[in-house]
């Protein structure tokens, strides 16, 4: 599975010390590298659901937008099964949800993912029938 943020990538934007208040080892020497990779992989499929609507899937390229909102999303999910939810990760997961669902949506665009013609933009409906065979003048005196 094709990640949009790595462990390195969360370590490097939160910090180890904030990591580890989430997700400490067993021993509490040092980080659970597996909550935190699953929280990242639950991330990703959450955000597959989303981008599945406009886009091919894999992406070719991954943007820091997308990867920074995968790591919110992650961290959510690893606050939530530790207990220990805060506000600011809270509402990070939920601007994280609402941009993906723009995305989906079409109102909002992902940077650098090109769109496949087949479903670029929604297409009206044409419904048309045959040629009227009565028309009321023709129906007088009947």
């Amino acid at each position: 599975m094709n990640l949009y943020a790595s462990l390195d990538d969360l370590k490097t934007a939160r910090g180890e010390d904030a990591l580890f208040v989430l997700a400490p080892a067993a021993d509490r020497k040092g980080l659970n590298t597996a909550t935190l990779q699953a929280g990242l992989e639950r991330a990703t499929r959450e955000a597959d659901s989303y981008l599945s609507v406009r886009y091919r899937l894999p992406l070719a390229r991954i943007d820091a937008v997308l990867s920074g909102f995968v790591m919110d999303m992650a961290l959510y999910h690893v606050a939530g099964d530790a207990n220990r939810m805060t506000e600011v990760i809270a509402t990070r997961y939920k601007a994280a949800v609402k941009w993906l669902e723009q995305v989906s949506a079409g109102r909002a665009a992902l940077p650098g993912a090109e769109r496949p013609d087949n479903r670029s933009t929604p297409r009206p409906v044409v419904i048309a029938g045959p040629a009227r065979v009565f028309r009321r003048n023709q129906m007088k005196g009947l």
